[in-house]
């Protein structure tokens, strides 16, 4: 009477069809939640540039702009001249460019700037909005400052 250790044949199948369906549970989940954390991680970033650039103007005490030349980056810069344009001799703070697939969909600064004074407010009452940033899933987080300089993440 010998006993052969080991799986037979149809077990191993039956873990295997498991494990597949497992997989194809989980699978759709995986992607939304890989799509809602880069999206999610871009946006807490940005906010993160605002809250930097704010401080950035309060310490040298001059203007502070955070600029969005396209839908996937941006640029934050020390504007000493105050002319709101990135010009030879100035600092630039930080640029970047979003994760592959997020793009910004809707930014209402005016003329696409947000400027902050050495007082760490909004420069201006142009300078307050709001900027979306998508992934390619439809998940949606908004970056707003008040024009009394308060960076806030929603999702959307």
């Amino acid at each position: 009477m010998s006993r052969n250790k080991g799986f037979t044949l149809i077990e191993l199948m039956i873990v295997i069809a498991i494990i597949g369906v497992l997989a194809g549970i989980m699978t759709p989940s995986f992607l939304s939640w890989r799509d809602r954390s880069k999206v999610k991680g871009d946006a807490s970033e940005l906010r993160a540039v605002f809250e930097s650039t704010k401080l950035r103007a309060i310490k040298h005490n001059v203007n502070a702009v955070v600029t969005f030349p396209d839908a996937t980056s941006y640029q934050a810069f020390v504007d000493t001249n105050n002319n709101g344009a990135l010009d030879a001799g100035e600092d630039v703070i930080v640029t970047r460019t979003l994760s592959p697939g997020v793009t910004i969909t809707t930014i209402t600064f005016v003329g696409n700037d947000m400027a902050f004074n050495p007082r760490g407010m909004a420069n201006g009452p142009n300078s307050t909005g709001r900027v979306i940033l998508t992934s390619p899933g439809g998940e949606s987080y908004e970056v707003v400052v008040s024009s009394f300089g308060r960076v806030r993440l929603d999702r959307l």
